[in-house]
């Protein structure tokens, strides 16, 4: 995941619970019914995304239990959808995901700049500030000027 930009977090249907009770044994104690749960792979998924800075899309199956990292109101989107490949073309879905893929993006090129080591020489000279330009031409100029001195007086 270090490697990545974004993460999207897919939560279907893992297991089912037709007739249940939640908190069992406790003052909260409630019968469920005709429960969705998704694997709790979604939970760790979404919270090493978060740790990472990653810009987070949720994608989380309409009747699916509402609940950590899988819950709207937090600052990544969640999207509540159907079973049903038609949702990809809707307009809710196309922006929210094209808001999402900008935040990628943004994150995509913060995370270059950061790492000296894959920047080109264009990208590094680009990203200078005037005053370090400079800097950086005197002294090459004072390097060349001295190569050019140390070179007159050897034979």
């Amino acid at each position: 995941m270090n490697e990545c930009a974004g993460t999207v977090v897919i939560a279907f249907e893992r297991v089912r619970i037709v007739d249940g009770i939640d908190r069992r044994g406790s003052s909260e104690e409630k019968n469920i019914s005709n429960q969705i749960l998704p694997t709790v792979w979604n939970q760790i998924e979404a919270a090493m995304a978060y740790v990472l800075g990653h810009p987070l899309l949720v994608i989380v199956e309409n009747g699916a239990r509402d609940e950590g990292l899988l819950e709207a109101g937090y600052d990544w989107y969640v999207q509540r959808v159907d079973l049903d490949p038609a949702i990809f073309a809707k307009k809710q879905f196309i922006g929210v995901f094209a808001d999402w893929k900008r935040r990628v993006e943004d994150n995509a090129r913060r995370q270059r700049k950061m790492d000296v080591a894959n920047l080109t020489i264009g990208e590094i000279f680009t990203s200078m500030k005037p005053a370090q330009l400079w800097s950086l031409l005197g002294a090459l100029a004072a390097i060349v000027a001295g190569a050019i001195a140390i070179g007159k007086h050897i034979p």
